[in-house]
């Protein structure tokens, strides 16, 4: 049984393809994205609040943006959701493993690197934040996948 349907599977995919493309950060093999995204867990979610993430950063970098606030709050909406899967992803990741420290650090790091950013789409430095947000959302995907290391 499939974690979304197939349409709205489909469209967070597409929409994710476009914004990697957009800002032309190195391309997962979606085909595996798609396979995770569709399996039930914590990994699937976390992978679909990534590709979430990662749509909203493209649609900030619009230059023609007119209601910014309102695509600021998806953005952050779709962050905040990136962190909360994320974190319990980690902690059952952590559990599964007898609890790894270096995994724990590393996860910690990325949230705070993840803020750091959020922040910045608040001043003006918001491009900075768009492209860390948009290289880390792409990153988490990397990792989830291929088991790459998170971004830095």
């Amino acid at each position: 049984m499939a974690l979304l349907p197939y349409s709205r599977t489909a469209e967070i995919l597409e929409r994710g393809r476009e914004a990697a493309d957009h800002f032309g950060l190195h391309q997962p093999d979606w085909a595996a994205v798609r396979s995770a995204v569709e399996q039930p867990g914590l990994r699937s979610r976390t992978l679909a609040a990534a590709l979430r993430l990662l749509s909203a950063t493209r649609e900030l970098d619009d230059p023609g943006i007119v209601r910014i606030h309102e695509r600021l709050r998806t953005a952050f909406r779709a962050e905040a959701r990136l962190a909360r899967w994320g974190r319990w992803y980690a902690v059952a990741v952590l559990r599964h493993r007898n609890s790894d420290v270096s995994s724990n650090t590393e996860l910690h790091r990325y949230m705070v690197r993840l803020e750091r950013y959020g922040v910045l789409l608040l001043t003006d430095r918001r491009p900075e934040g768009i492209a860390g947000f948009a290289r880390l959302s792409v990153g988490l995907i990397h990792h989830l996948i291929s088991g790459a290391d998170l971004p830095r």
